[in-house]
């Protein structure tokens, strides 16, 4: 949900009294959630996965090569071959995570034109697609924060996807 209200009062004993009904998240939106926001979540790992790329490279250049074993030196491989190795090693990381990034982006992007309005996707590839937090969502959107919370509920009812695409959040 987009706004925390408090469920709660303090009593004159200094309990709290609850005055509005709990009503959790429900889980068919818990699950929708968690499925558009898979799209972030592979990119964040992409970019991780980039920054440890730069890294090896960085020591990979800083190595300086053993041309010639000296006695009673190390006899294992050497030092620019183990980081030449862990670069090829990384990329294909990056590269396989690349290709499920696409699938998902493909899912997710199907899942958004279920909705049928060009409002609510809108906003729906500005959160999951893009990843705006509400406030800069509503400033966008030249909306108000409330607003924009309202819109993403109705989204998230319209929105369809399929039962065996549902993502485990626990």
């Amino acid at each position: 949900m987009c706004v925390e209200i408090s469920r709660n009062t303090i009593q004159p004993n200094g309990q709290p009294q609850n005055f509005l009904p709990e009503k959790p998240l429900l889980r068919t939106q818990k699950d929708i959630i968690a499925y558009l926001s898979r799209y972030r979540y592979a990119d964040l790992r992409i970019q991780r996965k980039c920054e440890e790329l730069s890294l090896w490279r960085q020591r990979a250049l800083q190595i300086t090569p053993a041309y010639s074993e000296l006695p009673g030196g190390r006899t294992g491989r050497d030092k620019v071959q183990t980081a030449v190795d862990h670069i090829c090693e990384i990329e294909e990381e990056i590269n396989r995570e690349i290709d499920a990034f696409v699938e998902i982006r493909e899912e997710i992007q199907e899942a958004i034109r279920s909705v049928k309005d060009p409002i609510l996707e809108t906003l729906l590839e500005y959160r999951y697609m893009d990843g705006l937090t509400w406030e800069e969502l509503a400033e966008k959107m030249h909306y108000s924060y409330q607003w924009v919370c309202s819109l993403h509920n109705k989204a998230l009812k319209r929105i369809s996807i399929p039962a065996s695409k549902t993502v485990d959040s626990n």
